[in-house]
């Protein structure tokens, strides 16, 4: 565990007090990790289902009342973070580790701001289609088109899909879990429709699409 300052807010002082971070191991084996220790606590303490969980997904074999309200209400919770954010982006990580709602985005700036404040480099990347947390120093050149030939020390921690690996096995771990919500009559959301999770054009774009390295 993490020694924690006074001036940290209680979830970023237990986050601290309970990741596990290894001081042995090559780059990748540290990395990965820590990237599995921090998303296993936010999805036991912040992702859970005492919270809204996500706005652009929705269970088809529950209540369709209820997921409708649950949708709602997350989506409202994520609009006033991401003002928040917008009014202090240097506070993002920190709004989202502390929001009771969360998208692919709050979930990757949250893990990526754990990441930092314990040490790691961290970054958020994505596009309009999913973002995620990256562990590790990026290249000064920049992230290569296709996933699988991206550097070997770097480790993709997705929170809200629950896939926690080496980025150059992300698109096969990805996809595993896009076809199990498909298989489990979930839908996403993508701000204009809901669609099936194993939508080719969703893995596509994850896997091949341009992206961003974002500053959150």
């Amino acid at each position: 565990s993490i020694g924690c300052s006074s001036g940290m807010t209680l979830t970023m002082a237990r986050a601290l007090s309970e990741i596990v971070l290894p001081e042995t191991g090559t780059q990748e084996v540290r990395h990965l990790a820590a990237a599995q220790s921090i998303s296993s606590w936010m999805r036991k303490n912040v992702y859970t289902k005492e919270n809204f969980k996500s706005g652009d997904k929705m269970d088809l074999r529950k209540d369709r009342a209820k997921e409708k309200l649950r949708v709602t209400q997350a989506r409202e919770e994520i609009q006033r973070v991401r003002n928040d954010a917008e009014a202090s982006p240097a506070r993002r990580g920190e709004l989202a580790l502390s929001a009771k709602a969360h998208n692919c985005s709050e979930l990757a700036s949250a893990a990526a701001y754990l990441a930092q404040q314990t040490g790691l480099m961290a970054h958020v990347v994505g596009n309009d289609s999913h973002e995620y947390a990256v562990l590790g120093d990026i290249p000064e050149a920049g992230l290569p088109e296709h996933l699988e030939d991206w550097p070997a020390h770097l480790v993709i921690c997705d929170v809200y899909a629950d896939v926690v690996c080496p980025a150059q096995d992300y698109v096969v771990g990805l996809t595993k879990k896009l076809n199990q919500w498909t298989a489990d009559q979930k839908l996403l959301h993508d701000g204009r429709r809901w669609f099936k999770p194993d939508d080719p054009a969703m893995i596509s774009d994850v896997a091949h699409g341009e992206r961003e390295i974002y500053d959150h």
